[in-house]
């Protein structure tokens, strides 16, 4: 279903962040604050701990998630320390989450708000769950964070897209590489490229998100094709288990490998 015309205006008013994200506090336990640009909600949105940051990054890739929302509501005024997000699926299904670094934090304050978040849930017929992204394997944390300033849709994709997909169709299974360098005979390889992850990014082409997916031994020439401004890791890796990335087949259905069965 496309969902592009609908009007969110009912559900951004009603669900509009009710915490403001700050480092009040920070002095005795230090966290990680900031924000990352949706492009699902078209505005910056802020995080106030490196798993809430995470758990976003996951959101905008999943191609189930609709919408989402931040700190969407306000179960006690003393329970501050609670992080929240409320998701609306494809399916039009609004599950709420608490959002918590380990399971081992299972303070008092945590209880009593878990108890009350499980009760609002219920009476809005919402699911409900407690989740740790910090606790998603390693190499899920890196493609979340590689994938997403690929999320962004730049004029210079567009005379490609096509031919990208195309050409994946006959080739039916391939990595990256193979598919950037089936171009060679048009353009620098390196222009594809970022096309693919940006296909990859917004759910046209599956990948195995268990599997590490990096731009090879390139990242450090690709600034030409992207712009200085583009925020994406630039380490760059070397030998011969990157010499072949992972495969990609054309996308058939959103990808479940990277959702823990709690979080949907």
């Amino acid at each position: 279903m496309d969902w592009s015309n609908r009007n969110w205006s009912k559900e951004d008013k009603l669900y509009a962040p009710k915490r403001k994200v700050d480092n009040k506090g920070s002095h005795n336990k230090p966290h990680v604050i900031g924000s990352i640009a949706s492009y699902k909600m078209s505005r910056d949105v802020a995080y106030h701990s490196l798993a809430e940051c995470l758990f976003y990054y996951f959101l905008e890739l999943d191609q189930a998630s609709v919408r989402y929302y931040d700190q969407p509501i306000n179960v006690h005024k003393a329970m501050v320390s609670c992080s929240r997000c409320t998701r609306i699926s494809s399916r039009l299904s609004s599950h709420l989450y608490q959002i918590k670094n380990s399971p081992d934090m299972e303070t008092e304050i945590f209880k009593l708000c878990n108890s009350r978040c499980e009760k609002l849930a219920f009476s809005q017929n919402w699911k409900y769950s407690v989740i740790y992204p910090k606790t998603l394997p390693e190499v899920v944390v890196r493609n979340l964070k590689f994938l997403n300033p690929y999320l962004k849709k730049r004029k210079s994709y567009s005379q490609w897209v096509d031919q990208v997909i195309n050409n994946l169709s006959y080739l039916e299974t391939s990595s990256v590489l193979d598919i950037a360098r089936s171009f060679t005979a048009s353009v620098d390889f390196r222009y594809i490229l970022p096309v693919v992850y940006h296909l990859i990014a917004t759910g046209v082409f599956n990948v195995n998100l268990q599997k590490t997916i990096t731009l090879g031994n390139f990242s450090g020439q690709l600034r030409q094709f992207l712009g200085e401004s583009d925020s994406f890791e630039t380490v760059q890796f070397t030998g011969p288990e990157y010499e072949e990335e992972g495969l990609i087949d054309q996308k058939v259905d959103h990808d479940d490998s990277l959702k823990p069965q709690n979080w949907i």
